[in-house]
C-alpha cells in the first residue's frame, strides 16, 4: 500500500492513537497540535503557524505532527519573556 493511501485512511489516526495508548507513560508526553492548543489555552490556528515557522519543536508530519510537552513548555517561556 502506497504511503499517500495509508495516509488517506479514514481509520488511520485513529490506529495511530491506539498504539500510543499502548507506550508506556513518560516523564515527557507527546501531543497532538489540538492537545497542544488545549494545554496551552490558544487556538489550534496558532499552534500549526507555531509549528510551520519553526517557533515551536515537533516530530512528524501531517496528521502525525506531535509535539513534546517540555517543548510546548519552551514554546511558552519563549513567549513569555
Amino acid at each position: 500500500m502506497e504511503a499517500a493511501a495509508i495516509l488517506q485512511d479514514p481509520l488511520f489516526e485513529q490506529r495511530v492513537m491506539q498504539i500510543v495508548r499502548r507506550l508506556p507513560a513518560t516523564q515527557d508526553p507527546w501531543f497532538s497540535p489540538r492537545e497542544v492548543s488545549e494545554y496551552l489555552s490558544v487556538s489550534k490556528d496558532h499552534v500549526l503557524r507555531a509549528l510551520r515557522s519553526g517557533a515551536l519543536e515537533y516530530t512528524g508530519a501531517g496528521k502525525l505532527m506531535r509535539v513534546r510537552q517540555s517543548a510546548a513548555d519552551r514554546y511558552l517561556a519563549s513567549r513569555q519573556k
